[in-house]
């Protein structure tokens, strides 16, 4: 379960001594972690979410642009950092470097 403390707290669990500090969640065993619970020594972190699949050449993916609105289009390449996809634009008949940020689904994998 994942965890995080009120205040900085030192406590012994199964697995050994564990450091808590306010605003660093940390995963310990469900039944140490209920324990600390009760206490009311800490509080429950919801996990976050999966992060999606990163984009892949050939997906068909819809983005909002500032200037043309919703577009589609299949990805032809994407960037070393997974930041920015190229496509050829529709609205302009050109090749482009687009932000993932911009995309609002993938259409077809």
């Amino acid at each position: 379960m994942l965890i995080e403390a009120f205040a900085p707290l030192r406590v012994r669990v199964t697995s050994g001594e564990v450091r808590l500090r306010p605003g660093q969640p940390v995963w310990l065993d469900d039944a140490d972690a209920l324990t600390l619970l009760a206490r009311g020594k800490v509080r429950w972190v919801n996990p976050p979410a999966a992060s999606p699949r990163p984009i892949r050449e050939g997906d068909l993916v819809e983005w909002r642009s500032p200037l043309f609105s919703n577009s589609q289009a299949e990805v032809l390449e994407v960037d070393d950092q997974g930041k920015h996809f190229l496509v050829h634009h529709p609205g302009t008949d050109k090749w482009v470097w687009l932000p993932t940020a911009w995309i609002v689904r993938t259409v077809k994998e």
